[in-house]
C-alpha cells in the first residue's frame, strides 16, 4: 500500500508542477509581445520648492519681506496682512494630475484666510475670480507636467476684531508675541 501512495503523492506533485511551467510560460508569452517589448516604465514625480515670500498690511500700510519681519508686526483686531509665496513646481510624469493645497493647522485662532494661485506676473489664475478657502485644492491649466513653472501662492489672512481689554490707562500696551505657525503648500496627485 505504501507504494501506492508514494506514486500518487509524486504524481499529484508532477501535476502541480506542470501546471506552475504553464502559467509562468502563458504569462511569458501575455507580456512579451511586440507592444511590451523593450517598454520603459517611469513612475512620476512632483516637488514643491518655495521662493522668496514678501507681505503687506493694508490696514497698517506697512509692508515687509520674508518671515523674520512678519513676526514684528504687532496685529491688532481686524488687522489684515496679505501673504505673497512663491513657489516653483517641478512635475514630470505622463498624464500627472495635480492640485496645490494649503495646510496651516496652527492658524491664529479666530481669524480667517483665504487664497488664490497667480502665475510668476502676479496674475490670478485660480480660482478664475475671488478666493479659495484654506480647504480648497486648485488646479489651473498651467499646472501640468512640465519641468518647472513658476507661481505664487497669496493668502490674505483677517484678524478677528475684539473688544478692547481696558486696565491702566497710565501703563504702557503690552503687546503678546501672535505665533503665525507654519503655512504649508502641498501637492497632491489627482486619480481620475
Amino acid at each position: 500500500m505504501r507504494a501506492k501512495s508514494a506514486g500518487r503523492r509524486r504524481g499529484v506533485w508532477l501535476l502541480a508542477l506542470a501546471s506552475a511551467c504553464l502559467i509562468g510560460w502563458a504569462t511569458f508569452a501575455l507580456f512579451s509581445d511586440q507592444a511590451t517589448r523593450g517598454a520603459l516604465i517611469t513612475a512620476g514625480n512632483f516637488d514643491v520648492v518655495l521662493g522668496d515670500m514678501t507681505w503687506n498690511s493694508p490696514t497698517q500700510s506697512t509692508s515687509g519681506n520674508g518671515a523674520s519681519t512678519l513676526e514684528s508686526l504687532d496685529f491688532g483686531g481686524g488687522d489684515i496682512v496679505v501673504i505673497d509665496q512663491e513657489i516653483r513646481t517641478r512635475f514630470t510624469g505622463n498624464n500627472l494630475e495635480v492640485t496645490l493645497g494649503l495646510d496651516w493647522a496652527d492658524q491664529p485662532a479666530g481669524s480667517s484666510a483665504t487664497w488664490h494661485l497667480a502665475d510668476a506676473a502676479g496674475l490670478q489664475v485660480a480660482p478664475s475670480s475671488g478666493e479659495a478657502t484654506l480647504d480648497q485644492r486648485l488646479a489651473p491649466a498651467g499646472l501640468v507636467a512640465a519641468d518647472e513653472t513658476n507661481w505664487r501662492v497669496v493668502v490674505t489672512l483677517t484678524m478677528p476684531a475684539v473688544a478692547g481689554v481696558y486696565g491702566d490707562p497710565a501703563a504702557p500696551p503690552e503687546p503678546t508675541a501672535l505665533p503665525l505657525g507654519t503655512l504649508a503648500v502641498t501637492a497632491d496627485q489627482v486619480r481620475g
